[in-house]
């Protein structure tokens, strides 16, 4: 429900900058639409997919922590701690974006699009390698406790999720160099910036930009996002369990022939064919 959401406010933030772009191209005189408020509103999905990022690198987090002895006070610490340092980071991203947005129109600092397309790459470079520590951890440990189970490793929707991920990161770090570059070369607004490369090269790398950093690495993106959380929501059953002191920390994921493996706070259970259950504290 969070990755949906943020989608969603993504979509619908590029879906206002689109529009906006229309109406400047429309009007008789765009000047009076500001150049500043679109490279704002440009930067605005890309702040929604770091938050996407810092979600699916929580839920893996704590989906790989299932394996090691989750009711030790190390583990549960280990996770609260990771969760606020990521809540942090992202309170003081949005912040520090809204602050350098006031600026930016109405000061109007020639430094300021430098300042947020630099903060979005280090934000993205981060981001890169925590999905790469978390995802590789989740994959390792699932497939050790399956081997160690006895059972035959299949494949999943998680190695889509995540290398689109990753790739996806890349392509955004690549785009704020990008942006950085026109910033300093040309000026603050990269799709007006490119018309400055010559007029045999511009339709070429108009179509190249938005190709590759719009309907790639945002559009496309999303949609197989959507599909892949879709393809493993039909393909897996979550049941919760209510324990007698309140706690819903028990889960039941089904494999491809149907067995149950129940995760649970502290041990690992699995039930055989043939109805008998064994389980590794």
């Amino acid at each position: 429900g969070l990755i949906y959401f943020l989608i969603f406010i993504a979509l619908f933030l590029r879906g206002i900058d689109e529009v906006m772009r229309l109406v400047k191209l429309s009007t008789s005189n765009p000047d009076q639409i500001s150049n500043h408020l679109a490279v704002i509103l440009d930067d605005l999905p890309v702040l929604v997919f770091v938050s996407i990022a810092s979600a699916f690198a929580h839920f893996w987090h704590n989906l790989y922590k299932n394996f090691e002895n989750a009711t030790s006070f190390k583990a549960n610490f280990q996770s609260l701690r990771f969760k606020i340092c990521l809540l942090l980071f992202n309170f003081v991203l949005y912040a520090a974006f809204i602050a350098l947005a006031v600026v930016y129109v109405t000061i109007k600092w020639e430094y300021t699009a430098i300042i947020i397309h630099s903060l979005f790459f280090g934000s993205l470079v981060l981001h890169t390698f925590l999905l790469k520590t978390h995802g590789s951890r989740l994959r390792d440990r699932t497939h050790k406790l399956i081997v160690y189970t006895g059972r035959e490793v299949r494949s999943s929707g998680f190695k889509v999720i995540y290398r689109i991920l990753l790739v996806c990161c890349v392509l955004r770090s690549i785009k704020e160099v990008v942006a950085i570059y026109l910033s300093v070369q040309f000026g603050d607004d990269p799709l007006n910036d490119l018309s400055q490369i010559g007029d045999g090269l511009y339709l070429l790398a108009l179509i190249l930009y938005i190709g590759l950093f719009y309907v790639l690495g945002e559009y496309c993106l999303f949609l197989a996002l959507i599909l892949c959380l879709e393809f493993c929501a039909n393909k897996s059953r979550l049941t919760i369990s209510t324990e007698p002191d309140g706690r819903n920390i028990n889960s039941c994921l089904l494999d491809d022939n149907g067995s149950p493996t129940h995760f649970s706070a502290g041990h690992f259970q699995r039930q055989g064919s043939d109805g008998s259950e064994f389980s590794i504290a």
